[in-house]
């Protein structure tokens, strides 16, 4: 451990304290430095201890002078937990430069120890935490500034947030503090889970130990400032599409991230009770598909398969050895043998009479992978090439190898049901109660900022983005979020965001107009796909199924599968949708080639999304060719990851895009509501959800749709919102 000043000396800060001019060296240790001085109890800093209100006010005068966004401070609040509302704050640091004794921590809550009272350090930071003037530095800032709101601190004046900007330059690497100091520190810290034993909080260890972990967190996260602003100039710089990095995460990413801490923070009631009477319906609906599935594997079949599989057995005297199980070559006979046979000394004869009389209710186990595999691959002889073999050495049952399965036999398509059944329940239904908070009575979800490739947000504790569409389960669960009593709950959906956004991109000159003109696209697809003008509902289907077919790459197979055609139908549907749409074919192909050459792709705002293509394929060998030498042939006959790089390639910047306007879209709409107490509650896809109240609500509507609709006005194609409101989430749509 450092050697760190006591109350004695560390009083004095007029010595210490410093202002970084630009003739100082950004300085770091070394890794390999980092790591001997570790081993020898040294560190490459030594915290200053306040604990003294002579010492808090003292750290208060020195950072009033730190007023330069170009080197805002660092901070970062150290917690009993993760939940923002039962977590006790133990301390803050901060950092104001690179000198070993320029930064501080403040410990309010160890268990042993001199601390200062919480409420005074608070009170003696507050101007400096809530004032936009002095610009600070955070790893993850939601996390501190939700921590800090339940200590009521309002948070303002963050400038740069180290996770946020490097996930704006490369999504598909790790954001944790850690990583980005290794990576371009060479700084290897104490992590947590070194610091913090087992069943034990930060609160139970020493003071001194916790001012060298939070010091380096807010020493590393000072110095990533200026190296992460140096990788996105550099990004910027060698930008093909002239949009800033920078500027994605200054206009985009950091302006939002306190608009999702405070949708965290209010959270979204839930109507509990409803969720019990579901949950009542579901449970025997789910136990009919179960049997469902079990009814329609063919005995015969089934007791061959396994009768054959017990002949692997090799008795013993006449009875089977107790552990013979685990030489069974069948994933399905395994655990009822293991279960069976400790109980019984029985002869081979005996055990196959006994898993003849079982039923396959109680041998298969539906949630099994393996078991799985085993029964749709090896019992059923279903089609191994529409799926992959895993490191397992079975089948991957995956849904979406499980699709590519549909209609070859009844049993895929009760276990289809079953999980997307399954997953509402357990998920939703069952779960969600059990997340809602005694305290508040709301559901409070997580907003990830920084997981998805291509921008989007998702959400966790519990993922909201994953609720279906369009099963009536999925439509009944929405019932159970409900807005403040007496409020209403408002949906504001994009409609066809992703489509208007190829139009844009390709300059489609028949989709632009169509947008323009206000017509049904699928309609329209449908109308040049059989050529004639007259189409039925059916028909519209198919031409929508098309639509959003090409944006999510969806191949002749699967395409013909799904209208219920064959893929020699699929491939001519496809064929003949790129010769009508002939910029739509040409953008997605040119996009393709870009991801090849360059090796990622962007979205309308410049966010980019890096493509891995196989080290040994046709594709890596063209990275830094001209995109437009590259030919249409090469992309075909590809490997499986290939293919679908190249997909995702198509995809990202309409997908991407998408997210960028609905951030930018909350971010326009949260300067509305400053003015009214309706509340943006959550975000699904290409949905705003709010709880407004019903005097509000006749104002409110117009404004919210302008907001979203005009979020990027250098869109050539208009957006359009549907906005709504009801009793619950379920009736605004």
């Amino acid at each position: 451990v450092s050697e760190l000043p006591n109350a004695d000396n560390s009083n004095d800060f007029s010595a210490a304290s410093s202002e970084i001019s630009e003739a100082d060296e950004l300085w770091f240790f070394s890794a390999a430095e980092t790591k001997a001085a570790q081993q020898e109890n040294k560190l490459p800093i030594k915290p200053r201890i306040i604990q003294t209100i002579e010492q808090l006010n003292e750290l208060v005068q020195l950072l009033e002078t730190h007023t330069d966004k170009n080197s805002p401070v660092a901070w970062d609040t150290e917690t009993t937990a993760l939940e923002p509302r039962d977590a006790e704050l133990v301390g803050i640091g901060c950092c104001w430069g690179t000198g070993e004794q320029d930064l501080a921590y403040i410990p309010t809550g160890h268990k042993t120890g001199k601390n200062l009272d919480k409420a005074t350090v608070l009170n003696a930071l507050r101007p400096i935490l809530e004032g936009e003037n002095y610009p600070k530095a955070l790893q993850n800032a939601k996390f501190d500034r939700l921590i800090l709101r339940c200590q009521g601190i309002k948070l303002a004046g963050v400038v740069f947030d180290t996770m946020l900007a490097s996930y704006v330059l490369n999504p598909e690497t790790s954001h944790s503090l850690s990583e980005l100091s290794r990576h371009y520190l060479g700084i290897v810290a104490e992590s947590y889970k070194e610091l913090v034993p087992k069943n034990k909080t930060i609160a139970d260890i020493s003071i001194v130990k916790v001012a060298d972990y939070c010091g380096m967190d807010v020493h590393t996260t000072f110095g990533l400032v200026s190296k992460l602003r140096a990788e996105l100039d550099k990004a910027d710089e060698a930008s093909f599409s002239g949009k800033s990095l920078q500027d994605l995460l200054l206009k985009v990413e950091q302006p939002l991230e306190p608009i999702l801490a405070e949708m965290e923070y209010q959270g979204v009631r839930i109507d509990t009770g409803y969720l019990k009477e579901l949950s009542n319906e579901m449970e025997p609906r789910l136990a009919a598909i179960e049997q469902e599935i079990y009814n329609a594997i063919p005995l015969e079949d089934f007791n061959a398969y396994l009768a054959e599989k017990i002949e692997h057995i090799e008795p013993t005297l006449g009875t089977v050895p107790q552990k013979v199980y685990e030489t069974v070559p069948s994933a399905i006979l395994k655990p009822y043998l293991k279960k069976v046979l400790p109980k019984n000394n029985l002869g081979l004869a005996e055990i196959k009479q006994k898993v003849y009389n079982t039923s396959p209710s109680e041998l298969l186990k539906l949630n099994s992978p393996s078991q799985l595999s085993e029964l749709l691959f090896d019992i059923l002889k279903l089609d191994t090439k529409k799926s992959r073999k895993t490191p397992t050495g079975f089948y991957s049952t995956n849904a979406d190898f499980l699709e590519n399965l549909q209609g070859d036999h009844k049993v895929v398509d009760a276990i289809l049901d079953y999980r997307t059944l399954q997953k509402l329940y357990s998920t939703y239904v069952d779960a969600i109660p059990k997340r809602v908070r005694p305290d508040t009575q709301r559901l409070h979800t997580d907003f990830n900022q920084t997981v998805t490739d291509t921008g989007r947000l998702s959400s966790s504790n519990p993922n909201l983005q994953n609720i279906p569409i369009g099963t009536e389960f999925s439509k009944q669960i929405r019932k159970a979020f409900v807005p403040e009593e007496g409020w209403l709950m408002v949906s504001a959906d994009y409609s066809q965001i992703e489509l208007r956004i190829l139009a844009h991109l390709s300059q489609e000159p028949l989709l632009i107009k169509a947008y323009k003109d206000n017509q049904d696209v699928h309609t329209l697809t449908a109308k040049l796909l059989f050529e004639k003008e007259e189409i039925t509902p059916d028909e519209r289907r198919f031409g929508k199924t098309i639509n959003f077919g090409v944006v999510y790459g969806m191949g002749a197979i699967k395409f013909g599968r799904s209208m219920g055609k064959s893929s020699a139908d699929g491939k001519e549907f496809i064929k003949r949708f790129n010769e009508r749409y002939s910029k739509v074919f040409e953008y997605l192909e040119g996009v393709k080639k870009s991801a090849i050459a360059l090796g990622y792709v962007t979205t309308i705002l410049g966010r980019r999304r890096y493509l891995t293509f196989d080290k040994n394929g046709s594709l890596q060998r063209l990275r830094g060719e001209n995109p437009q030498d590259i030919h249409s042939e090469q992309l075909a006959r590809l490997s499986r990851d290939d293919a679908q790089s190249l997909r995702a390639a198509a995809n990202a910047p309409i997908q991407g895009s998408s997210a960028d306007i609905i951030k930018l879209a909350m971010i326009e709409v949260q300067k509305i509501l400053q003015n009214y107490q309706a509340r943006m509650l959550l975000q699904v896809h290409d949905e705003l959800i709010f709880e407004v109240p019903p005097d509000e609500w006749e104002e409110l509507q117009p404004k919210i749709r302008t907001a979203m609709q005009d979020a990027l006005p250098e869109i050539r194609v208009p957006l359009v919102v549907d906005i709504h409101a009801g009793q619950n989430w379920m009736e605004t749509k």
